[in-house]
């Protein structure tokens, strides 16, 4: 079995490859005696299947198997493959490498991932498959080619794309908070940005939908990115949805991905969210579904850090007018902002105290000279009102 059986497009499976069917009727393989390069081939024929539910198991054991004594062999032959057989296809041989033990098989596809000459696409479909399964060699060689700028490089050229498929690959990934900033310096650079989010769009994915790994992202990343898709597509883009063709295309896609990002920020249920998301209806007043989607935060977020009171405490909160539960800051500043609203208006009432709070000498009938209190005299003033500060009960957890 060499690389000619594998290319270009199928996937060998047992129905053409007899040599298969027949091994996996052999229950007891420590006699077969065979050269490397045999089980070195047979190792890459079961790495490109497909195994049904009811010989899964067997196509384990098989490949487990093989792919231990196929010892060297094994490097050669899976480059060879590689360089011929299409993205789909190395894409399976990837994944299967990557969820079982064999020592000498992500080796190889690393070594085969670090040639420069590689085709863009396939090399990506490689190394997403052993990042997303945690494999630190092949996130390394991802956000290695973020050192990169694509801006430097022709569109379309290797160079530019093989930036772009990194990228997007890297969304997917745990690590993206550590590896954004790099992505991100690149995308203030519309013809960069602008190819970036068409990359999105290809993703195998619902229209609409976002890598998990995004919403690992801190609040305020999340927003700058929210700012970078709707000033790239327009508000009326993300507001109105057009009559559709019956086709989805790249556009329709970033339009579904402008109105369910916020939706990331609703679900991650922190403050921080709550504020950027405010902040984000404030900037843009023409995209209604942000005041909703703000709202929903903020009520998420309550719904998070409520603490349960107890009956006591209800009690005590109706009896007494004046008396406040405070939980946060927030709550803290109310209080304040009540306090000092309240003796604004004893200042500026008939007959108010703001006198009080101006000294003056040299009274005549034309003319007195008026100069503030210090602040303490303020401070010391408000305290003696019935509605000051400290005349407030306040209870805190």
């Amino acid at each position: 079995m060499t690389a000619e059986n594998l290319v270009p497009y199928g996937a060998i499976d047992f129905r053409i490859a007899p040599e298969l069917t027949a091994l996996a009727l052999v229950d007891d393989l420590s006699n077969v005696r065979l050269k490397p390069a045999r089980w070195a081939g047979w190792t890459v024929a079961l790495a490109t299947m497909h195994p049904s539910p009811g010989v899964h198991d067997t196509h384990r054991r098989l490949l487990r198997i093989c792919g231990q004594r196929a010892e060297a062999a094994l490097t050669g032959l899976i480059t060879a493959v590689l360089d011929g057989v299409h993205d789909d296809v190395a894409r399976t041989i990837a994944r299967t490498c990557a969820e079982l033990p064999l020592d000498s098989a992500r080796p190889a596809l690393h070594s085969w991932a670090r040639q420069t000459d590689r085709r863009p696409e396939q090399w990506q479909a490689v190394l997403s498959e052993l990042a997303v399964r945690r494999d630190a060699e092949a996130s390394l060689q991802l956000a290695t080619v973020l050192a990169d700028n694509p801006a430097d490089h022709a569109p379309h050229s290797p160079e530019h794309v093989r930036w772009m498929l990194a990228a997007v690959a890297l969304l997917h990934l745990t690590t993206l908070p550590l590896v954004w900033p790099l992505i991100r310096r690149r995308l203030d650079d519309p013809a960069i940005l602008d190819a970036f989010l068409h990359g999105l769009t290809r993703m195998p994915a619902p229209s609409g939908s976002w890598p998990n790994a995004v919403a690992l992202l801190p609040e305020r990343d999340v927003a700058d990115f929210y700012r970078l898709l709707v000033d790239q597509i327009g508000i009326d883009a993300v507001v109105n949805q057009p009559l559709q063709s019956g086709f989805i295309g790249d556009d329709d896609r970033l339009r579904d991905m402008a109105r369910t990002l916020p939706n990331i920020l609703v679900h991650k249920g922190t403050l921080e969210a709550a504020t950027v998301l405010r902040a984000l209806s404030e900037e843009y007043p023409g995209i209604w579904q942000l005041r909703v989607d703000a709202r929903a935060a903020m009520r998420t977020a309550a719904a998070r850090y409520a603490q349960p009171v107890e009956p006591e405490q209800l009690i005590r909160l109706a009896d007494t007018a004046q008396l406040r539960w405070i939980a946060d800051e927030r709550h803290l500043l109310d209080i304040v902002l009540e306090s000092l609203d309240r003796f604004a208006k004893a200042l500026h009432r008939p007959n108010g105290l703001i006198v009080a709070l101006w000294n003056r000498a040299r009274a005549g009938v034309n003319h007195t000279e008026w100069w503030p209190c210090w602040e303490e005299d303020f401070s010391d003033e408000e305290t003696r009102q019935p509605c000051g500060l400290r005349r407030w009960a306040v209870t805190a957890r």
